[in-house]
């Protein structure tokens, strides 16, 4: 499905980027949802550079709250809160130049951001996935093999597991983008890797993927609220930090499948040009404005 995301620049409008910050364990997530191709790193591997994005659209089918940065004032209270923003040109160059800056970059498949290499989530390179990246792809997953579909909630004898679907041994990575669950029946059936299957198999995580990112998206900005709360000492009655966001449940008067269908599409937007980069929390603190670290 092609997908279009960097929009024209609406008329007499200054130049704005997207921005999505989250927490992920230990780690603060960036997202950057217009990238442009610059040139080839080597194999599998490119150099992306962000580009000017207008298009909400996305975000608001998800329902997913997002802000307009325009000033100083507003980018402090955006990074207090995490989100979503679109942010003008004058006030990312002034607090983060680096933004700018060429990334290299890879994706596993087509339906998914690309990741920064020099920018990897934490655990990329264990054997086994830490604990919250099992946990988070079993969530994503709905608990359940994802090629026969059994549950040991359905069937007690069901063992689920883990699978990379693009093996360490050629250099796959543990990330949540390569990582299936699996039964064991067919865990085993996957070894050694089938070209056919491994397609297939990061098929169906990109639509699983798509369906569990508002969930994702809504606990990362609560995780990250909550690093910051301690990050910056600020009091536990800040409006700000204690705001609820949206409620996860959605209430929509569409069936499930005309649902699915336009988060497929959302999704598809936005990941058809994201880059996203993974930064430690003393890493991102390090990038938060004086202001802010005063406080």
């Amino acid at each position: 499905m092609a997908a279009t995301v960097n929009l024209e620049k609406p008329e007499n409008s200054p130049e704005y980027y997207a921005l999505s910050v989250t927490a992920f364990g230990d780690s603060v997530c960036v997202e950057t949802a217009g990238t442009k191709w610059m040139q080839e790193s080597c194999a599998d591997n490119e150099i992306r550079e962000v580009t000017p994005y207008y298009d909400v659209d996305p975000w608001e089918s998800f329902k997913e709250r997002w802000i307009r940065v325009s000033d100083r004032t507003e980018l402090l209270d955006f990074l207090t809160s995490g989100g979503h923003c679109l942010i003008a040109h004058d006030v990312v160059s002034n607090w983060w130049p680096e933004f700018f800056s060429p990334t290299r970059c890879f994706r596993y498949c087509q339906g998914l951001p690309f990741i920064g290499i020099d920018y990897l989530p934490p655990g990329a390179d264990e054997r086994y996935p830490p604990p919250l990246v099992r946990k988070r792809v079993l969530a994503r997953d709905d608990y359940r093999c994802r090629v026969c579909g059994h549950s040991p909630e359905d069937h007690p004898a069901i063992k689920l597991e883990i699978h990379h679907v693009v093996e360490q041994a050629i250099g796959g990575l543990t990330i949540i983008d390569n990582l299936i669950t699996l039964c064991k029946a067919c865990h085993d059936n996957a070894t050694p890797p089938d070209p056919w299957l491994r397609r297939d198999l990061f098929d169906k995580i990109v639509i699983a993927t798509s369906r569990f990112h508002r969930r994702s998206h809504a606990q990362g900005v609560v995780d990250y609220r909550t690093w910051v709360a301690r990050a910056l000492r600020a009091k536990e009655s800040d409006d700000k930090l204690s705001e609820p966001i949206e409620s996860l449940t959605v209430f929509d008067d569409w069936d499930e499948r005309k649902r699915y269908a336009k988060w497929d599409y959302a999704y598809a937007l936005l990941a058809t040009n994201s880059l996203v980069r993974y930064f430690t929390l003393n890493d991102w603190r390090r990038n938060l404005p004086m202001e802010l670290k005063r406080r």
